[in-house]
């Protein structure tokens, strides 16, 4: 089941300021991409706009023939391909608020009024990521001994012991272990998925 994360950036439109965010990304409680988006507008108001961001794609060209002889080699610009896309990966919601330290003029109906100057337009940034059903990946020494797990939601890797370091992703995890393994050239650590569990 897909397993969605959100993080957050609060503005103020009128003073064109920016006074809060939240604590990395946090788990939306959602299952598909329209709920996240859904919860967002129900508790941060009307959506004014889409988040985009440039994705950069690199690719390395093939030789268009093989020559005869050593040919010299290519600059870095001929051998690759690089390419731009552009990627929805939010939205943008503008709700009316009152400044936390303002105080009533009065009360109408039992609900407090506040001067024009008490309000302020709060723009919520809210971007969305969407997690791999994969969780967890193991380090398998030589094929058949398993000597450690790298989980993608907290970066760590762990064996029987517990945690051992972090790691930002899993080809860095990779390579962390050859170290803590002290493994010499030639020995085999491989990577390979954990099967997600079933639903239910």
């Amino acid at each position: 089941m897909p397993r969605f994360q959100v993080r957050e950036t609060y503005t103020n439109a009128t003073t064109n300021t920016r006074f809060g965010e939240s604590d990395g990304w946090i788990d939306a409680y959602a299952t598909t991409r329209g709920a996240v988006y859904r919860c967002a507008r129900d508790e941060y108001g009307a959506p004014v706009s889409k988040m985009y961001r440039d994705v950069r794609h690199t690719t390395v060209a093939p030789p268009a023939s093989v020559p005869p002889f050593p040919a010299a080699p290519s600059p870095a610009s001929e051998r690759t391909a690089e390419t731009w896309t552009v990627e929805e990966i939010g939205w943008v919601f503008r709700k009316r608020m009152v400044y936390e330290d303002a105080r009533p003029t009065c009360y109408s109906n039992g609900k407090p009024r506040y001067r024009a100057s008490d309000y302020y337009m709060r723009e919520a940034w809210v971007e969305v990521r969407e997690l791999p059903d994969i969780e967890d990946y193991d380090l398998w020494l030589d094929h058949h001994q398993v000597v450690g797990t790298w989980n993608v939601a907290t970066h760590e890797v762990t064996d029987e012991g517990g945690v051992i370091f972090s790691a930002d992703n899993v080809s860095a995890a990779q390579q962390m272990m050859r170290r803590h393994l002290d493994l010499q050239p030639g020995t085999s650590l491989t990577i390979q998925a954990q099967e997600p569990c079933p639903a239910g």
